[in-house]
């Protein structure tokens, strides 16, 4: 026992230290490069899509707004997109750049620099929250090795922003719970009408994030009045990209709830049925209504098929949560050719560790809400976290009440954002629940898991990576 005893101390000694942490960041950056110069363009989930929108714009307007857009397989309608913002900025790159590729690789090396941006950040939230430098590193480590977290982040997508920008506005939601000031408020408003704009997810996120920050600054009134008396260089750029912010908001989710009595229209209600024809999406209809005949299936696993009748809500949010960890621990993008997979168990034992510490932690802050202020903030950083599960799990539930073909739209990697959450408090929940000894055996465990059984070991075992 003293061996194992003085193995542990060790252990946690080594997974506590700064040159550590800055090893967990090397290899991440090591892995998410390669990745960059060596896979595929077109492999990652909708990369193509997002490549061809940005070069979209990059062909055919200087402004953010589309006059007129002839709908492709690819694209459909775009001008009247909400989540346009991402596209629209990387064009403004993609004009200046030379070659065919060379800024889609660009793109891709400015998505491994956000990705380390988010960790940054989360850094910054897990040691406002008293976490331990030992927690914090191994949940890094766990995080930065998983394949999807690792794809995406040397991929061209919108979803490392929508990461960035959710640790991002529960920072500045942490400060102003602190002490509110004029700066943070204005940066997080700002967010809040943008967040959307780069990604639709982001609209219930971001609603939370800034309400809690309305009533925070409401609550503590008089200390926030006192940051009003001093104006600034840094406010005035704060308070121009807040106006701009809201401007584009108003102009694209106002103007489509005027117009199409929706935040997100439908292709053939902007552009018409007869034009949209040839849109993927409209193809998929077609399909549907069908029948979904197997013979033509090109959007779903072999074997999918119209349910008769529906499957309960029990059952599908069961099965929902399957698909959605495995999508996490695995990869899910159209037409990836699972040679290589991690197992069934691996996937599962990950999955029921993690669901077993965060309802400890949550169980634990409820305990010591009283008499622990930190409690608090804990459960706020988790209900952010669980909204953005429980929002994704509504939005698939519907479109299968709709349309009852379970896998359609399944798409692990919108709960990233909360996953980041969740294992950046994981490990310290991990360590209140199991004790340091089992808990650091078991999170060495859980790290080789990923390792060796996921991760880029998974990936370049997978010709499809290179080839496409």
């Amino acid at each position: 026992m003293n061996y194992l005893a003085s193995v542990v101390a060790k252990l946690q000694r080594v997974a506590a230290h700064k040159y550590f942490r800055m090893f967990i960041f090397a290899l991440f950056a090591l892995q998410t490069l390669f990745l960059v110069g060596a896979m595929h363009i077109g492999t990652p989930p909708d990369e193509s899509n997002h490549i061809a929108f940005i070069k979209y714009y990059a062909d055919h307007s200087l402004s953010p707004f589309l006059a007129h857009q002839t709908p492709t397989w690819t694209l459909g309608d775009k001008t009247r997109e909400v989540d346009y913002v991402y596209h629209y900025v990387g064009s403004l790159i993609s004009r200046v750049l030379p070659g065919e590729s060379f800024d889609v690789y660009t793109l891709r090396v400015i998505s491994v620099v956000m990705a380390i941006m988010t960790f940054l950040v989360l850094i910054r939230i897990l040691k406002h929250l008293k976490v331990g430098d030992g927690a914090i590193n191994v949940g890094l480590l766990m995080l930065t090795n998983l394949p999807m977290i690792l794809m995406l982040s040397a991929a061209v997508n919108n979803d490392v922003a929508v990461w960035l920008i959710t640790v991002t506005g529960i920072w500045l939601t942490l400060r102003i719970w602190q002490r509110p000031q004029l700066l943070d408020v204005l940066w997080l408003l700002s967010l809040s009408a943008v967040g959307g704009l780069i990604k639709r997810t982001l609209f219930p996120i971001m609603l939370i994030i800034a309400l809690l920050a309305v009533v925070l600054v409401v609550r503590k009134w008089q200390v926030f009045r006192k940051s009003l008396s001093t104006i600034d260089w840094k406010l005035i750029v704060a308070g121009c990209f807040l106006v701009v912010s809201v401007g584009l908001f108003i102009e694209r989710v106002g103007g489509n709830i005027v117009r199409y009595h929706a935040i997100t229209p439908k292709c053939e209600q902007v552009q018409g049925k007869q034009a949209c024809s040839i849109f993927w999406q409209s193809s998929r209809r077609r399909w549907i209504d069908a029948g979904a005949p197997a013979a033509s299936n090109i959007w779903l696993p072999q074997g999918a098929a119209i349910d008769h009748p529906p499957i309960s809500l029990p059952v599908f949010v069961a099965e929902w949560a399957g698909v959605t960890a495995f999508n996490v621990i695995d990869i899910q993008t159209q037409g990836w050719q699972h040679t290589v997979m991690p197992p069934v168990w691996l996937v599962s034992i990950i999955f029921i560790l993690l669901v077993c510490v965060i309802s400890y932690g949550i169980f634990y802050d409820l305990k010591h809400y009283k008499r622990d202020p930190l409690s608090a903030k804990r459960l706020f950083v988790l209900a952010v976290g669980l909204v953005t599960v429980f929002a994704q799990l509504a939005v698939n539930y519907s479109s299968y009440k709709a349309t009852p073909i379970f896998g359609l739209g399944l798409n692990g990697r919108y709960v990233l954002p909360a996953l980041i959450l969740f294992v950046g408090l994981g490990c310290f929940y991990g360590a209140k629940l199991f004790g340091r000894k089992v808990g650091t055996l078991l999170a060495v465990i859980v790290v080789l898991m990923i390792i060796l059984g996921t991760g880029l070991l998974m990936m370049v075992r997978n010709p499809q990576l290179f080839t496409g």
